[in-house]
């Protein structure tokens, strides 16, 4: 017997599954062959960035956002296949107006990857190891890259942990309305 409705293991939502129709099928076969264009970019610019050695003493600060770029775009891409597998693939019921979700995914795992990079790196937010370029560069270089990897993977988890951060930090008193 096949499932009717689903609940969303990320957002507890329950959904109704609707079968796919001609345009939800082509919007998932652009979707999924753009994301596999973008791993395949996001892999390149990465072996190009571990084949380029003289770049560490040019410019390190460089390399490590670069690798956290890299690992955002990666992260962003692998959850939008993750995605499309589960919903286009497994339970045939994509609908084309997520076509946006995945063709920003990427995208947005690069610019989450930055923030939250920057957020570490400043001692804005506590996070184990120092990340001030030194002799242990490789280490530091690996945790650019896994910080920008989950951070691209979990965007939806970023975003929530940003607004809880906007929150804390841009409190506004109770608005006057006397006024």
């Amino acid at each position: 017997m096949e499932e009717k409705t689903i609940v969303d293991e990320q957002t507890g939502k329950i959904y109704d599954l609707v079968p796919e129709k001609t345009w939800d099928i082509i919007a998932a076969t652009f979707s999924i062959l753009y994301l596999v264009v973008m791993l395949v970019v996001f892999s390149r610019l990465l072996f190009a960035l571990l084949a380029n050695h003289s770049l560490q003493e040019d410019n390190p600060i460089y390399v490590l956002m670069a690798y956290t770029a890299i690992g955002g775009g990666l992260g962003g891409t692998i959850n939008g296949i993750r995605s499309l597998i589960k919903w286009h693939a497994e339970r045939k019921a994509f609908m084309r107006r997520y076509i946006w979700k995945h063709i920003s995914q990427p995208l947005l795992g690069v610019a989450l990857a930055a923030l939250v990079y920057a957020f570490f790196r400043s001692g804005f937010v506590a996070f184990g190891g120092n990340f001030a370029p030194n002799e242990n560069f490789p280490n530091q270089v690996l945790s650019a890259f896994a910080i920008g990897a989950l951070s691209g993977y979990g965007s939806r988890r970023v975003l929530i942990w940003l607004n809880g951060l906007v929150k804390k930090i841009f409190k506004l008193k109770k608005e006057d309305n006397s006024g």
